[in-house]
């Protein structure tokens, strides 16, 4: 069995069954963000979300249905797609650069998959900084969609959506809402030779440069890679941190309950 899907097990053992005063209180922070309104009593239901959707674990309070998508491990894959779904998706959005795109993905001088010397990404990039530059551009013009069709899943298809991403293990993990990084990844501007919507990187998901008939049809695949997401998500919740001392920095309650969670953050940010 996967670690992945252990870590989901975890979490909704830690949740499912249980009244919000008797979780951990780095859950207790994420649940009472998720529902401000949550009262210490209150039930918590949580179950495993369906398979091949953004979202791995539902969370139920009062009847109100939240999406959970967990993280764990190095890799910070968060979007698999094939190609020919992806391209007809950005023409609907009047994306001009489908051939340079996909050109791109199969590194082959082709836009279908044909030809016959196949290049490295680093070897391509080195060669067409244009053509990359275009694609960026006409990315930039739909970057928030894009945000939201990779990280949180809009299809229609899906009845539960991502309200947060959470990165680590049921004991130990970081995590942000869905508008938090939807504002952050939106205001995030970097420089970079591949193809990228602001901070999530576009790829092939194996170029397959051996022609091992094994991985040949990962090559009709885009992979979309949030390399910063470890990083990222330590910057927002320190900066949410802040914005909550801002406005708790009278408050004798908030002095009383100072989490474990917030002195932790302080470190990481302060080291």
């Amino acid at each position: 069995m996967r670690n992945g899907y252990l870590t989901e097990l975890v979490f909704i053992n830690n949740l499912n069954g249980k009244k919000f005063c008797e979780i951990n209180l780095l859950l207790q922070e994420l649940i009472q963000t998720l529902y401000p309104k949550i009262k210490k009593k209150d039930l918590i239901t949580a179950y495993k979300y369906e398979k091949h959707a953004k979202v791995d674990v539902v969370v139920i309070v009062k009847g109100r249905k939240k999406g959970l998508s967990i993280k764990s491990g190095s890799k910070n894959s968060v979007h698999l797609e094939k190609n020919d779904k992806f391209i007809n998706y950005l023409k609907r959005n009047s994306f001009k650069e489908s051939e340079k795109l996909l050109k791109y993905l199969y590194s082959d001088g082709t836009a279908n998959n044909t030809g016959v010397i196949r290049m490295s990404s680093e070897e391509y990039k080195k060669d067409h900084q244009e053509e990359i530059k275009e694609i960026n551009k006409e990315l930039e013009k739909i970057h928030e969609i894009l945000i939201k069709r990779f990280l949180m899943q809009t299809d229609v298809n899906y009845r539960v959506t991502v309200d947060a991403i959470v990165l680590g293990v049921a004991n130990d993990f970081i995590w942000a809402t869905k508008e938090e990084i939807l504002k952050y990844l939106c205001n995030k501007k970097i420089e970079s030779t591949g193809v990228h919507v602001r901070g999530l990187f576009l790829q092939n998901w194996d170029k397959n440069l051996k022609y091992n008939p094994k991985y040949e049809k990962c090559r009709e695949y885009v992979q979309v890679k949030w390399y910063s997401l470890f990083d990222d998500i330590i910057i927002i919740m320190c900066e949410r941190n802040k914005c909550f001392e801002n406005k708790q920095a009278d408050s004798v309650e908030y002095k009383k309950k100072n989490s474990a969670f917030t002195k932790f953050f302080k470190f990481i940010w302060s080291s």
